[in-house]
């Protein structure tokens, strides 16, 4: 027998430990993904995509059968599907076997496919309408089978619930809450609304009316109540939901009996209140923003007012005082006065004719100075000078310099201005002393350090 070293003694242990945990950690997965309401919660969401595949496909072949007989008319949509898949065209329509289908219409159907106006299937088409009818018809039986195991299975695993609404309901609440456990945590108030999420948060942000029920309006006791005893019926049926849910998951114990017995007592004593009608809409919010209006809300419909149309355009009443007044009959032609001139209104005259006419004669030649000078005026040295005759050609000076004025610097270089020089921008002049100092480079373009 080899000698096994204390190394490979630890690593055998180590091994061994890591398998029984790994075991335990699959027993425990099984043991999760063994609960009924997770089963429950596949099949009731497996049963509503089968609803709405069954809606979809059913609309399809019915149109797709009405081409070659438009005059079927049958509301049961399993009915539908087992004669397309049976026949697959009126022509081929047997009494005997369609009375097994649809009863007591099969004289009335074979009445209308003697005369019917559509169009005829040939030997492809009706092998096609048959196989698209088989499919809608098997689609309709799973969803009957499927139907049966979740009502059987509810009734069993959500006894209470199941016993206070129906076991497809029960089934719904628990697969919106997310299971047994979760939905047994809620109180009482959330099961209500449980489903109703959107309208509760817009409640919650902006205000809006809140939700009375989510879910659970799918009960017969709510559905088929007043609107104003809705609300009253849900908060009460989700309080005992509440606890029945509690009892499914914690006990077991089957106390559905007793709650619905104190909920049909409570049911009672709502129905025997007295019921409001709907309200009418827009009614909720003139009671909260605005209160009751002696007057309704304005409604733009096409343009009209408010009221009955004015009778040739008349004023609404009497006008205001100082205000508004009526102008009278349109003017015939050119400009008419509205009335007398107003109290302290000077006019210049009569309208003149013609349009516009120039006050006075224009003046002759060009500018006219005002006149002589004011006494006492004296223009003071060194000011303004007249230029004295036009200039003949060219440029003429005006006259001397003025004294103290401007002072030529002299004649321009020969080389044009002079450069840019160290110390910044220089005169014609001699530089100044020190001139502007050393000019630094500017600070986006200096060197990094």
């Amino acid at each position: 027998m080899p000698i096994r070293t204390k190394r490979e003694k630890q690593l055998e242990r180590e091994k061994a430990l890591r398998e029984e945990m790994i075991a335990q950690a699959k027993a425990g997965v099984q043991e999760a993904l063994a609960r009924k309401d997770l089963v429950l919660i596949q099949a009731i969401r497996a049963l509503d995509d089968l609803d709405q595949a069954k809606s979809l496909l059913t609309t399809r072949l019915k149109e797709f059968f009405s081409l070659n007989f438009p005059e079927l008319e049958l509301s049961n949509e399993e009915t539908y599907a087992a004669v397309a898949a049976e026949f697959g065209r009126r022509e081929d329509f047997k009494p005997d076997k369609l009375a097994e289908l649809v009863g007591e219409k099969a004289k009335e159907i074979m009445l209308k496919a003697r005369k019917s106006y559509g169009a005829s299937f040939d030997e492809e088409d009706k092998v096609a309408a048959q196989a698209f009818g088989a499919q809608v018809k098997a689609i309709c039986e799973a969803r009957k089978v499927l139907q049966e195991y979740v009502e059987k299975e509810a009734g069993e695993t959500f006894k209470n619930l199941s016993y206070l609404t129906d076991p497809l309901l029960a089934t719904r609440l628990v697969a919106t809450a997310g299971g047994l456990q979760k939905l047994a945590m809620m109180p009482a108030s959330t099961v209500q609304v449980i489903g109703a999420e959107r309208a509760l948060f817009k409640h919650l942000r902006a205000g809006t009316k809140p939700p009375k029920h989510g879910i659970i309006f799918q009960s017969a006791f709510i559905r088929g109540a007043p609107w104003s005893q809705r609300g009253k019926i849900a908060r009460d049926l989700a309080t005992k939901l509440a606890i029945a849910a509690k009892a499914d998951f914690y006990t077991q114990n089957f106390i559905a009996p007793k709650l619905k017995e104190k909920f049909e007592a409570r049911l009672k004593e709502i129905q025997a209140l007295p019921s409001r009608p709907e309200p009418k809409p827009f009614e909720y919010e003139r009671e909260r923003f605005g209160g009751p209006r002696e007057r309704p809300f304005r409604r733009f419909e096409g343009g009209a007012p408010r009221g009955p149309p004015r009778e040739g355009g008349a004023p609404r009443g009497p006008p205001r005082e100082g205000g508004f007044q009526p102008r009278g009959p349109p003017r015939e032609s050119g400009y008419q006065p509205r009335g007398p001139p107003r109290e302290g209104y000077q006019s210049r005259g009569p309208p003149r004719e013609g349009g516009f006419q120039p006050r006075g004669p224009p003046r002759e030649g060009s500018f006219q100075p005002r006149g002589p000078p004011r006494e006492g005026y004296q223009p003071r040295e060194g000011s303004f000078q007249p230029r004295g005759p036009p200039r003949e050609s060219g440029y003429q000076p005006r006259g001397p310099p003025r004294e103290g004025g401007y002072q030529p610097r002299g004649p321009r270089p020969a080389g044009g201005r002079p450069p840019f020089r160290g110390g910044g921008f220089q005169r014609r002049g001699p530089p100044r002393e020190g001139g502007f100092g050393e000019r630094r480079p500017f600070r986006k373009f200096r060197p990094r350090r």
